[in-house]
């Protein structure tokens, strides 16, 4: 799991007086935050002031909390007995928790999207977060001439990689393009926009070592000699390439279909003016991707 630290500084108004020198921190303990499941959120509540500054108790339990996504609010106020009044933070002190902002508003991560947290008690800026879809909940289903190829992804491994991937496909980018360089017993590479290797989607991935091996029917990021260049063409492996491990960001894997990865094994190929292969790789006709659509993994099985 990747961690990533988003903060947020506060100075807490304690009655009338916003310089009360208070200091609060808010972070993302566990980045990305994924729709459904836990989403810890750690405070730490600092007094930097000179004398000592007294904090309603609530707040230690995210009493208060309001979240915002789009037009909809919703102001977390769990259920605390016995848990009232105030208590006093001497000078230099702090003291630090969690929250879990899927138990504190569930509506927060029922869903991918942008959030926004923020203490109205507390002077400061909302604290913007990013809730990712449940990729493991999700499977591809790539269309060509010859069938289809259902595959499934490693989020776990390689979450950047599987989240770029499966954002083009959902927005039909790969629809349309071709498979255009074809090399057995090795791979068949695809998902170019100029359809001969050159193209990219605009962006660029961080490379992600996943330890995902390079199998028969492994789906990988096919990238240019900077290892954080990989964009939105792919590779999908027609049988073992050992040496491929830990050089390219393996993010998925053929689950049903694999005639159709022979079957792009057999088609007809001339020299590539170019090319880097030492065989014919350019298909002589346009192999290409008819659709490549996300769905629900239960419904594709």
């Amino acid at each position: 799991m990747i961690s990533a630290w988003i903060s947020l500084l506060l100075a807490v108004m304690c009655g009338s007086d916003p310089a009360s020198g208070i200091e609060a921190t808010l972070t993302v303990v566990e980045a990305p935050l994924v729709e459904g499941r836990p989403a810890p959120i750690e405070y730490r509540l600092h007094n930097a002031g000179e004398e000592k500054q007294e904090l309603p108790s609530a707040v230690l339990f995210g009493q208060g909390l309001v979240v915002r996504r789009g037009e909809d609010t919703w102001t977390a106020s769990p259920s605390i007995p016995g848990v009232e009044g105030g208590f006093w933070l001497p000078p230099g002190a702090e003291v630090r928790g969690r929250w879990d902002l899927a138990m504190l508003c569930p509506a927060a991560v029922a869903a991918a999207g942008q959030v926004v947290l923020e203490l109205p008690d507390f002077l400061g800026k909302p604290l913007v977060v990013d809730v990712w879809r449940d990729h493991s909940r999700l499977q591809g289903i790539l269309k060509t001439e010859f069938g289809e190829l259902r595959i499934e992804f490693f989020p776990e491994r390689a979450p950047q990689t599987v989240r770029n991937f499966v954002s083009l496909a959902s927005d039909g980018f790969y629809d349309g393009l071709t498979f255009h360089r074809v090399v057995p017993g090795f791979m068949a590479q695809g998902g170019c926009p100029n359809g001969d290797g050159t193209g990219n989607s605009g962006r660029r991935i961080p490379f992600e070592a996943s330890g995902v091996p390079h199998e028969r029917g492994t789906l990988s990021m096919a990238r240019e000699a900077d290892l954080n260049s990989a964009s939105c063409q792919f590779f999908l492996c027609f049988d073992r390439q050992k040496v491929l491990d830990g050089n390219y960001a393996s993010f998925g894997r053929v689950v049903a279909g694999e005639e159709v990865l022979d079957a792009l094994a057999e088609v007809p190929r001339e020299w590539a003016q170019g090319g880097v292969d030492d065989v014919p790789s350019r298909p002589t006709e346009r192999v290409v991707i008819e659709s490549l659509s996300i769905v629900p993994r239960a419904s594709a099985e």
